[in-house]
């Protein structure tokens, strides 16, 4: 069977989002429901889940299920937790992507077997560029927010 890892992984990254956004968005705030999501997340990247996903039809709709709830219960935690935690697990995600995709660009057999070997190289640049994408866009946010409450500050004092 012929299988094309790039809309796959694609799937992984847009469900998750898309969790993440519904939890984010709901009325329901815990923290609690961080490390569940987390784990659901890392799970289905483990290599031997993540084949599995590909081989099997019936695995492959639990593991895009149990992403957009990894993801929902992430996005329903981040109203209760901290800059700091924020700021921290940003940063253990772009080490995991970034660990992954450099392993899927210099050795994807160390990853997977099930792909012909160009398609691997190609999904680690795609998701080295999406990553830095999303942080840009992050840090982009957060200094026009910190530029107009600095704005509204100035204004204050004249």
């Amino acid at each position: 069977m012929n299988y094309n890892v790039i809309p796959y992984m694609l799937a992984h990254y847009s469900l998750f989002a898309a969790g993440s956004l519904l939890g984010y968005s709901s009325s329901k705030k815990t923290t609690f429901a961080v490390i569940p999501g987390i784990f659901l997340g890392i799970l289905w990247h483990i290599p031997f889940f993540f084949n599995l996903g590909v081989t099997f039809l019936w695995i492959r709709g639990i593991e895009e299920f149990s992403l957009v709830i990894g993801g929902y219960l992430l996005g329903v935690s981040l109203h209760d937790l901290g800059w700091k935690i924020k700021t921290a697990l940003l940063v253990l995600w772009m080490l995991g992507d970034t660990f992954l995709s450099t392993t899927l660009m210099i050795s994807p057999a160390l990853y997977t077997k099930v792909y012909p070997i160009s398609q691997p190289y190609i999904l680690g640049i795609i998701m080295f560029l999406l990553m830095n994408i999303v942080v840009v866009s992050i840090l982009l946010e957060f200094m026009y927010k910190k530029m107009l409450s600095e704005e509204k500050e100035f204004e204050k004092k004249l």
